[in-house]
C-alpha cells in the first residue's frame, strides 16, 4: 500500500520542524561570520542528509515525521533500502531544486522584465512538480523516488495503532 501525497506532505512538514529546531540551535550557538559563513551552510546540508539517509536506511525505515504517520520508505519490492540508496534519494531531491533555481536565475539575469516572471513561474513549476508528481503516479512516487528506485508504504497508523486501509493511503 502506497503512502498518499498528503500523508507524505505532512511527514515532510514534521521533519522540517525537527530540522528547523536543530538549525536554530546551530545558528544561535555557532558564529556566522568569517569562515563559518561558508562552513555553516555545508554543515547544515550534511546534517540534513545524515538525518534523512541514516533514519530511512535504519530498521525503522523512516524519519521522525514519517514514523509519526506510520510511513516507511522501501525499495520497489517493499524491502528496506540501504544507506547508499537513501543517500541517492536525498540528493535526487536537489535535482528539482537546482533545475528550477537555474531557470529562475536565467530569467532574472539574462532576460529581465516579463521574461523573468515567466522563467520564475516555470522554475517554480519545475521545483514543485518534482514533488507534486507523487500525487499522480501509480505508486505515489516523486522524482527522487523514481531516480532512487524507492517507494513508500503505509504499514500502520501511528496514532490509532491499527493497520492502514487503502483509503488511508490515498492522501
Amino acid at each position: 500500500m502506497y503512502a498518499g501525497f498528503w500523508n507524505r506532505f505532512a511527514a515532510a512538514f514534521l521533519d522540517g520542524l525537527v530540522i528547523l529546531v536543530v538549525e536554530i540551535v546551530l545558528l544561535t550557538v555557532l558564529p556566522s561570520s568569517g569562515v563559518m559563513a561558508v562552513v555553516l551552510p555545508i554543515l547544515i546540508l550534511v546534517m540534513v542528509w545524515l538525518y534523512e539517509a541514516l533514519l530511512v536506511s535504519s530498521p525503522r525505515q523512516a524519519t521522525l515525521g514519517k514514523m509519526a504517520l506510520g510511513i516507511k520508505v522501501t525499495d520497489l519490492a517493499g524491502d528496506r533500502i540501504g544507506f547508499g540508496r537513501a543517500t541517492a534519494r536525498f540528493f535526487s531531491k536537489l535535482i528539482g531544486y537546482f533545475a528550477g533555481t537555474i531557470l529562475i536565475l536565467l530569467g532574472t539575469w539574462l532576460i529581465g522584465g516579463i521574461g523573468a516572471l515567466l522563467f520564475g513561474l516555470i522554475g517554480t513549476v519545475v521545483i514543485l512538480g518534482s514533488f507534486l508528481m507523487a500525487a499522480f503516479t501509480v505508486r505515489r512516487q516523486a522524482l527522487h523516488d523514481l531516480v532512487a528506485g524507492c517507494g513508500f508504504a503505509v504499514f500502520e497508523q501511528a496514532a490509532a495503532g491499527t493497520a492502514a486501509t487503502p483509503d488511508d493511503a490515498d492522501g
